[in-house]
């Protein structure tokens, strides 16, 4: 029994991230895409929107957190 979701964190989404591993880790259902974080916050935002992603950071240091 899964008492709860593994949650995933991004630290960039250039094109291998964006075609392969969100998709793929879409795919799990025991997979949450928690947060991101890109070279400029809009760029996050605009990924976490396209993606369902629910939280953004300002850089990878709120993702490690």
């Amino acid at each position: 029994m899964i008492l709860s979701k593994l949650r995933i964190g991004f630290i960039g989404t250039g094109a291998n991230t964006r075609k392969m591993h969100i998709p793929g880790f879409q795919k799990c259902e025991d997979v949450e895409l928690s947060i991101v974080a890109n070279r400029s916050l809009e760029s996050a935002q605009a990924v976490a929107k396209r993606e369902g992603i629910k939280r953004v950071a300002k850089d990878w240091r709120a993702v490690v957190e």
